[in-house]
């Protein structure tokens, strides 16, 4: 079984100029204050979501992020990414070389992906999210909570 991961994600312009502006106020949480756009999060064709998903783009990336810094999956292990200011959990339980990516909001919906294309799609998509940050935002990995994200800012 090969195939793809990927996570795509659309923030609108006036919002990239929103969280640019947070971006030294020291009261601001990148997390869930700023970098909102619609997600999806598909695998071999298959979708998570029937529509993209409105939520922090920071928040996933740093979550999932975490979770492959953390290597929290192991070998047979179980991670969730529990986004910051609503109630979805994604679910990514591995089992071998395979992983399954499962959310609360629609749970009918499972993905399934080498543990490998799960890898390189999250660090695709932490890399995308970075570069787009950096063409709006001062030293996004700098800001507070995405200073995580500096793990993969030397292959993105």
């Amino acid at each position: 079984m090969s195939g793809s991961f990927e996570i795509s994600f659309e923030i609108a312009d006036d919002e990239w100029e929103r969280s640019a502006a947070l971006r030294h106020d020291a009261e601001a949480e990148p997390l869930f204050d700023c970098f909102y756009g619609h997600v999806q999060v598909s695998a071999n064709g298959t979708r998570l979501f029937l529509e993209p998903y409105y939520m922090s783009v920071a928040d996933l990336a740093v979550g999932l992020g975490q979770i492959l810094v953390d290597r929290h999956l192991g070998t047979r292990g179980r991670a969730a990414f529990h986004e910051g200011e609503d109630n979805l959990v994604i679910d990514i339980v591995r089992d071998g070389d395979l992983v399954r990516v499962i959310s609360n909001f629609e749970p009918e919906r499972r993905l399934a992906v080498l543990l490998v294309d799960f890898e390189r799609g999250v660090e695709a998509f932490i890399g995308e999210f970075l570069g787009r940050a950096a063409a709006w935002v001062d030293d996004p990995i700098g800001w507070n909570d995405l200073q995580v994200l500096a793990a993969f800012a030397e292959t993105s």
